[in-house]
């Protein structure tokens, strides 16, 4: 697909504080109507996921941050073989009383109402591998970053295959200096969240 272009802009600002673009971006296999349905229907803990996304690619990353005077490049940003089933709980109910409560009756939103409806969210969604490739960044004084990956893969509401890092180099702008070849968090399971 052709190039992408965004920039963020603050209230009061006349500059962008950010600036974002893209060389290419692809989406492939991207089924909206099993998406809306499936987080749509009624709560089900039992649910299995169905495939929302097949995979989606940004490359040749251009981004710049003008207040840290920061600016930098990223080869590429994959996510592939998404997947989405309904939430466990009830989001829309929980989302509509958080709403009233807040408008009509100014009521704060408690801890657990809000943890619910994050982890119920989030597990409503799967993901095959989520990765960012070669990042270049800059700062002031020349402090610089490059990182070789970063890295999500095999996500579900029951287990994290891992996230991790790979090939970080970082250097401060008074010599100091960080390097990891690789870390990582691997074959993590939990919980699904229960409300």
């Amino acid at each position: 697909a052709s190039n992408f272009n965004a920039s963020i802009i603050a209230p009061g600002v006349d500059e962008p504080v950010a600036e974002f673009s893209a060389e290419t971006y692809a989406v492939r296999d991207y089924n909206y109507g099993t998406t809306l349905e499936r987080l749509l229907a009624p709560a089900d803990p039992l649910a299995s996921y169905d495939q929302s996304i097949g995979s989606m690619e940004l490359v040749g990353i251009a981004f710049s941050i003008s207040e840290e005077n920061v600016a930098g490049r990223i080869g590429r940003v994959g996510l592939t073989d998404v997947g989405v089933k309904p939430p466990s709980i009830d989001i829309l109910g929980l989302i509509d009383r958080l709403v009233l409560d807040g408008l009509e009756r100014q009521i704060e939103p408690e801890a657990d109402d809000m943890i619910a409806l994050f982890a119920s969210a989030y597990g409503a969604f799967s993901m095959g591998r989520f990765e960012t490739l070669d990042i270049e960044a800059r700062g002031p004084d020349m402090a610089s970053l490059s990182l070789g990956s970063f890295f999500v893969s095999d996500y579900a509401d029951s287990a994290l295959g891992a996230v991790g890092i790979s090939d970080l180099n970082f250097n401060g702008e008074n010599g100091e200096a960080i390097t990891v070849e690789r870390f990582a968090f691997e074959d993590m399971t939990f919980v699904p969240y229960q409300a």
